[in-house]
């Protein structure tokens, strides 16, 4: 039994913690798209405004690219930072099977039966 109540613990904890993950998906993809049309944008405004200053155009590139650079970091850091939001969420899908890997299957069931009346608890509430 004590079996039985540390798997179905594990599972809700497992769950809780993807639901919450899940909740975060919308604000880090904004986040992502923010990043990157700020510094899409940005980059052509520099860029322009560098060829309308007569610079070498061979040079340019580079010197709107430096001029941008910390807008560059914002997008790289929002896209890992999604990245790394995606890899915990399958981390934590894999987790929930592997809770279940060589128990019983009256251990499964329970389980099974104990986290679908945790759910169904919780939507009621």
């Amino acid at each position: 039994m004590a079996d039985l109540i540390l798997t179905v613990e594990r599972i809700e904890t497992a769950i809780k913690l993807l639901t919450k993950e899940g909740q975060r998906s919308d604000k880090l993809i904004q986040a992502k798209a923010e990043a990157m049309a700020e510094y899409d944008k940005t980059l052509a405004v520099v860029i322009i405004k560098l060829k309308a200053d007569g610079n070498a155009v061979s040079i340019i590139d580079k010197l709107a690219k430096g001029g941008v650079s910390d807008l560059l970091l914002k997008k790289i850091v929002a896209e890992e930072m999604l990245k790394a939001h995606y890899s915990r969420m399958e981390q934590l899908k894999k987790f929930i099977p592997g809770l279940l890997k060589d128990k019983s299957k009256s251990v499964c069931i329970a389980a099974a039966k104990a986290v679908f009346q945790w759910q169904m608890a919780g939507r009621a509430g």
